[in-house]
């Protein structure tokens, strides 16, 4: 069966073709479903929703296609965390909509469970930014490192740059 973006096969089709339910990994008491088709070098699958000749191909993350088919498009400021801790899992109840700092949180402690190295340190967490600004919920947010940025340094950073691009160069007289 060719299974190829297609126009006339839909995607859900096209997706579920490349399912396979796993006899030996479960995540309470649900198996997961391993992504059969293309994966990135980082073992995360790849989906193609379209591929029509002429137009530009529209990949997205099987779990998250499939998570967005029944529950509907992501919450805006949250991805996809695998409560299974399986990349080629797509099983949407596996999948949990998250901040980006809590998946990196899970995916340290997950680490730590496995017994796993870090590569990276983990951030001591800090209550004010070094100008001495507090960090509150309405005056912090996380850039997308996952570091804490303080809105005030923030606000004032940008209104420096825009002050600078629009200040005249100035030319010498002559």
């Amino acid at each position: 069966m060719d299974i190829r973006p297609h126009p006339i096969t839909p995607p859900l089709v096209r997706f579920m073709a490349l399912i396979k339910v796993s006899a030996e990994h479960f995540y309470e008491n649900t198996p997961c479903w391993d992504w059969q088709g293309s994966k990135s070098k980082d073992g995360y699958g790849q989906f193609i929703l379209s591929a029509l000749a002429g137009e530009k191909r529209i990949r997205i993350a099987p779990y998250r296609f499939i998570w967005e088919h029944f529950n509907g498009p992501m919450p805006p400021g949250l991805e996809p965390d695998h409560l299974c801790n399986r990349r080629s899992c797509c099983n949407p109840e596996h999948v949990e909509p998250v901040t980006h700092a809590e998946n990196l949180r899970r995916a340290v402690e997950r680490r730590q469970l496995e017994g796993r190295r870090i590569n990276y340190p983990i951030r001591p967490q800090v209550s004010h930014c070094k100008h001495g600004h507090e960090y509150t919920p309405e005056n912090k947010r996380i850039n997308s490192q996952g570091g804490v940025v303080c809105r005030i340094c923030d606000r004032a950073r940008c209104l420096a740059y825009q002050a600078r691009k629009r200040s005249p160069l100035t030319v010498a007289a002559t």
